[in-house]
């Protein structure tokens, strides 16, 4: 991802709000591209050892996966996140504000809820 944000910029100088659509957009296609090669590989892992780098990528795709609290069908972890990144950008939140909102709606949401606790835990 590292790699095409700095190809993104040797092309095109991009504002803010731009350059946030285009690691979103990138972020979703990496992600489409991904849950493909997860169906045909199968919903576990490789037969053969993975490397500790495949079980920890593994482990978070399938984290993004869950849903934000207990029987919601309406938003995965993943989904929320990314809605939750297209309000940040137009609306030039700060990652502090950011962090605000996810420990707000950690305490409205019901028990079970899995968001992240800042905007730092977000990114990783």
């Amino acid at each position: 991802m590292e790699r095409l944000h700095h190809q993104m910029k040797l092309l095109v100088p991009l504002r803010p709000m731009s350059h946030c659509i285009c690691i979103l957009i990138s972020m979703i296609c990496y992600m489409k591209r991904l849950e493909s090669h997860q169906k045909m590989v199968g919903d576990g892992l490789p037969k053969d050892r993975p490397t500790m780098e495949a079980e920890n990528f593994f482990k978070l795709i399938k984290d993004g996966q869950r849903e934000i609290y207990p029987r919601c069908t309406k938003f995965s972890k993943r989904s929320f996140i990314i809605q939750l990144f297209l309000l940040k950008c137009p609306g030039r939140w700060t990652n502090k504000s950011f962090t605000m909102l996810l420990k707000l709606l950690k305490e409205v949401l019901p028990e079970g809820e899995c968001l992240p606790k800042s905007y730092y835990e977000t990114k990783k």
